[in-house]
C-alpha cells in the first residue's frame, strides 16, 4: 500500500529581478506551484518530469527509494519503488530515456556510505513502474551520484570510484563494461582523495563530459566503452592550491556550462577536449580571497538546467535556493532573477527543467555548509518576458505565426534512435517552412532525408472556440521524439515527446497556450495505431497514369493519391468533400505531399509513397494527420491499378499510418 504525502499547493509570485551587483535589468517571474514535503531522513534530491510527454514525476528520495507523481492537477503519489527493492541502497539521483528510468544508488553523505549501484526501471506505464533490473558492486564504497544512458549503454558517476560503464541491454544481467577512475593528481598535486569524486556528468557523441569534484572537469572518449580514455582536463587557474569542486555540468554547442559550487558557474569552450577554454565565469560569492568561505558562502552551485530558447541557466544554489544567469553573452554571464531568500534555513541541491517548469530538490542539513531544515520538491514556472528572444528561423527552427508575419511560435525538434545502427544520442530536427506555399502557420521537418519529412506541425488560434492557442502535429515515423513549442513573446514552453521505436501518436492539443500565452495543461497523448482490420479495403483502379492536380499528388510519376474528408463537427454538413492537394517538389520534397480541408494555410495531412524494394519488396505509405475528421485516403499503383485504401471515422483522432507492406514492388 502506497502511502501519499500532502501536496501543499499554493500560488505565489515572486519578481525576477537582479540582486546588487548585477549588471542586467531586464524582469521576469517564477511562479510557485506546489510543494511535495519530505522528511529529513529521506531527502529529495532531485526531481524530473516524464520526458515522454506524461503527467508524472520522478523523485529521487535517498532512503525513500523511487517515488512517483502524477501532476496532471494537484499531485498525487501513484507508485513507490522502496529502498528495500533495491537492496537498501538509497536512490540518488537519476534519468530517463524513453520508456526505461536509471537510478543512481548509493548513499554518498556522511560516514553511512553505500555501496555504488544502478536500477533500471520500466515506466511504460508510470503508475505501475516495474524493477527490471539491479546491479551493485559491494566491493567498493561512496555510492553513486551521477547517471546517464544513450541506447544500451548506461555512465554512472560513481563518485570516488570514477566513471562505471554498464551495458543494460539485458537489465536483468547488467554487465560492467569498464571502470575508469581520474588521475587524482590533477590539479592538485597532493589532493586529498576524499574530495575527488564522480559527482555529475553529460554524455554527448562519443564523450563523456565528467566533473570530478575537487579533481576538476575531464573529457572521456568512450568510443570503445570497454577502454575509456581521459582526452580533456580543466581547473580554474585562478583557484589554484585553494578549494574547488566541480559538481554538474550541461551541454550547449561548443559551451559547457559547469556548477562550480561555492565558486558559481564557469562557462567552459570545449570545442578541443585537448584544450579547452575559459569562457566566462560567474562568480558572485567572491571565494577566492578567504577558501573558508565555503562554509559561509551564500550559494553552493550544484545541479543545473538550462533553456535554449531564452539563453539562460537555472542553478541549484544551496542556501540561494534558485538562481537564473543569463549566458546570451558567455564571456559575461549575468544574474537576471532569482526565486527563495538566503536567509530562509532553505538550501537546494537539484533542478531540473520541463516546460517552463522547474522543479526543486530541498535538503536538510546540519549546518555545512549551510544550515537547512525544510526538505521536499518544490515546483515553480517561470516566465521570461523581456528576456524573449525573437524567432529566428534556421536550418533547425520553424518560425511560425499566430498573426500574419509576426512568427511568434518557435518550433524545435529532437530525435533519437537505436534503429538501424542509430547512436542513439539526440540530433536536431532539420526544419522545412511552408510560407512559400502560403502556409504560415505550420512546417515540416525531416531526420534522415530532405525528400521524405517526417513531421507536419502546426500552431493555429482557437480562442474564438475555447480561449486557447493549439498545437497540432502528426509524425509518420517511430523514432523517439522531443518536440518543444515557444511562445517568444511570453517565453512560455510546451514540450511533447515520442519513445524511440514507437509508432509517434499525433498530438491535437487545443490547450497548448492560454489566450495570453500562458502554457497549458499537460497534454495527454492517445496511444494509438491504425486499424487494418477496420479502416483498410482495397479496390480496383482505372488510371493509366497520373498527374498533379487540385485534388490528387502524383508521386513518384506512379502512386495517384487522392484524400477526401467528411464531419458533422462545427456545424459541417457531414458530407464528403474533396481534399485540395499541395505539392511539395519545389521544396526538394519529391516523395510527398500535403492536403488540406478547411483552409490552405492549415494543411491536415503529410502523406508519403516511399520505394523500400531493395530492402523489403515493397513500397510504403505512411501518412500522419493532424485531425479527427472522417477521412478516406486512396493511394493508386498506376501501373498494377490496385488500389489502397485507407479510413479514419469521423470525430476520431487520426493515429498515423505506418504501411510497409502497401505495393509490392513489380
Amino acid at each position: 500500500m502506497l502511502r501519499g504525502r500532502a501536496a501543499l499547493v499554493l500560488v505565489v509570485v515572486a519578481s525576477l529581478v537582479p540582486r546588487a551587483g548585477a549588471r542586467a535589468s531586464a524582469q521576469a517571474t517564477f511562479t510557485h506551484l506546489f510543494d511535495l514535503p519530505s522528511i529529513c531522513s529521506a531527502i529529495t534530491l532531485t526531481a524530473r518530469h516524464d520526458v515522454l510527454g506524461r503527467p508524472y514525476l520522478y523523485v529521487a528520495a535517498t532512503a525513500g527509494g523511487l517515488e512517483i507523481y502524477d501532476v496532471a492537477g494537484t499531485p498525487i503519489l501513484v507508485g513507490a519503488i522502496g529502498a528495500s527493492a533495491l537492496g537498501g541502497l538509497n536512490v540518488m539521483s537519476l534519468a530517463q530515456s524513453d520508456d526505461r528510468l536509471y537510478l543512481a544508488l548509493g548513499n554518498f553523505f556522511g560516514t553511512a556510505r553505500q555501496a555504488p549501484g544502478l536500477a533500471v526501471v520500466d515506466v511504460s506505464n508510470p503508475a505501475q513502474a516495474k524493477l527490471l533490473g539491479l546491479w551493485r558492486d559491494d566491493s567498493l564504497g561512496g555510492g553513486a551520484g551521477a547517471v546517464a544512458a544513450v541506447g544500451n549503454t548506461v555512465y554512472l558517476g560513481a563518485m570516488a570510484n570514477g566513471l562505471v560503464i554498464l551495458d543494460v541491454s539485458n537489465p536483468a544481467s547488467i554487465t560492467e563494461l569498464s571502470r575508469f577512475v581520474p588521475d587524482i593528481n590533477f590539479p592538485d598535486s597532493s589532493p586529498d582523495p576524499a574530495k575527488i569524486n564522480a559527482r555529475g556528468l553529460a554524455v554527448r557523441g562519443n564523450l563523456v563530459y565528467l566533473c570530478d569534484d575537487a579533481g576538476g572537469f575531464r573529457i572521456i572518449d568512450v568510443t570503445h566503452p570497454g577502454n575509456p580514455v581521459e582526452v580533456g582536463r580543466y581547473a580554474n587557474p585562478a583557484m589554484e592550491g585553494k578549494p574547488r569542486a566541480y559538481n554538474n555540468v550541461v551541454l550547449n554547442g561548443d559551451l559547457a556550462y559547469v556548477a562550480v559550487d561555492y565558486l558559481g558557474m564557469e562557462i567552459l569552450d570545449v570545442s578541443d577536449p585537448a584544450s579547452i577554454q575559459p569562457v566566462g565565469w560567474w562568480n558572485p560569492w567572491d571565494p577566492s580571497v578567504n577558501p573558508l568561505t565555503w562554509f559561509t558562502s551564500d550559494g553552493h552551485a550544484n545541479e543545473l538546467a538550462f533553456d535554449p530558447a531564452i539563453d539562460t541557466v537555472f542553478l541549484a544554489a544551496g542556501r540561494s535556493d534558485l538562481v537564473a544567469v543569463s549566458v546570451a553573452d558567455p564571456a559575461h554571464p549575468v544574474e537576471v532573477g532569482s526565486y527563495g531568500e538566503v536567509g530562509d534555513q532553505q538550501g537546494t541541491w537539484g533542478v531540473s527543467r520541463y516546460g517552463d517548469k522547474l522543479y526543486l530538490g530541498y535538503l536538510c542539513t546540519l549546518g555545512i555548509p549551510f544550515a537547512a531544515n525544510w526538505a521536499g520538491v518544490r515546483a515553480v514556472s517561470y516566465r521570461s518576458q523581456g528576456l524573449a528572444v525573437p524567432c529566428v528561423a534556421d536550418a533547425h527552427t520553424l518560425c511560425l505565426d499566430d498573426q500574419a508575419g509576426d512568427e511568434r511560435y518557435r518550433v524545435t525538434v529532437e530525435y533519437h534512435t537505436t534503429e538501424g545502427g542509430g547512436d542513439g544520442q539526440p540530433h536536431p530536427g532539420n526544419a522545412i517552412p511552408l510560407s512559400s506555399l502560403g502556409v504560415t502557420h505550420g512546417g515540416l521537418v525531416w531526420f534522415f532525408d530532405k525528400k521524405n519529412p517526417e513531421m507536419l506541425i502546426k500552431v493555429l488560434d482557437g480562442t474564438n472556440s475555447n480561449q486557447h492557442r493549439w498545437v497540432f502535429y502528426s509524425a509518420g515515423t517511430n523514432v523517439g521524439l522531443k518536440v518543444s513549442v515557444e511562445d517568444t513573446q511570453t517565453g512560455a514552453t510546451v514540450p511533447y515527446a515520442n519513445s524511440d521505436r514507437h509508432p509517434a501518436a499525433p498530438v491535437l492539443d487545443t490547450a497548448a497556450f492560454t489566450a495570453d500565452g500562458e502554457a497549458g495543461a499537460a497534454y495527454q497523448l492517445k496511444d494509438e495505431s491504425f486499424d487494418f482490420a477496420r479502416d483498410f479495403h482495397q479496390e480496383t483502379g482505372g488510371a493509366s497514369s497520373c498527374a498533379t492536380s487540385d485534388t490528387s499528388l502524383c508521386i513518384g510519376g506512379r502512386f495517384e493519391v487522392t484524400a477526401s474528408y467528411h464531419t458533422t463537427l462545427g456545424g459541417h454538413d457531414g458530407e464528403n468533400h474533396a481534399g485540395r492537394a499541395i505539392p511539395l517538389s519545389a521544396l526538394g520534397v519529391a516523395r510527398g505531399g500535403l492536403f488540406w480541408f478547411f483552409n490552405r494555410s492549415n494543411p491536415e495531412m503529410l502523406i508519403k509513397v516511399l520505394d523500400a524494394c531493395p530492402s523489403t519488396g515493397y513500397y510504403w505509405v505512411f501518412y500522419s494527420a493532424g485531425t479527427s475528421v472522417g477521412l478516406t485516403t486512396r493511394v493508386e499503383d498506376t501501373q498494377t491499378h490496385r488500389v489502397n485504401v485507407y479510413t479514419n471515422p469521423d470525430q476520431s483522432q487520426a493515429p498515423p499510418l505506418l504501411d510497409q507492406e502497401a505495393f509490392p514492388c513489380q
